[in-house]
């Protein structure tokens, strides 16, 4: 057996092809090609842009979607604390490195999780 046949066998063991099933169900696993957790202290005016940094790199600017995976607070919020999108006419755009959002509660800290959205067919 030569070498290339020795490695193709190896390559296509059992163990070999249980290795490869693991990873595919990993990534299947996984819905975002891209993420990344950021932690934020939005501004001290409550219901006023809050400019967020980040990492990734999504097709265009606004292909990010985000969610708040945990609040932390000094002192009980006045009412349930709400991250949200400015859609007024004068919101400002998303830029290459980072979004803007706004919370309903002033000088909040939270931890968002945000994604690169997937790419969808047309089809």
């Amino acid at each position: 057996m030569t070498t290339l046949e020795a490695a193709k066998a190896e390559h296509y063991s059992s163990a070999g092809l249980e290795a490869a099933k693991a990873a595919a169900a990993t990534r299947q696993l996984i819905p975002y090609a891209q993420y990344e957790y950021v932690d934020v202290v939005f501004n001290a005016v409550a219901d006023t842009d809050t400019d967020i940094k980040h990492s990734l790199s999504p097709p265009t600017p606004e292909d990010i979607d985000y969610q708040v995976v945990n609040w932390e607070y000094d002192a009980a919020p006045t009412a349930a604390p709400v991250v949200y999108r400015d859609s007024s006419a004068t919101r400002r755009p998303w830029g290459a490195g980072y979004i803007v959002l706004r919370c309903n509660e002033d000088a909040v800290r939270a931890t968002l999780l945000l994604t690169v959205r997937p790419e969808r067919s047309l089809s």
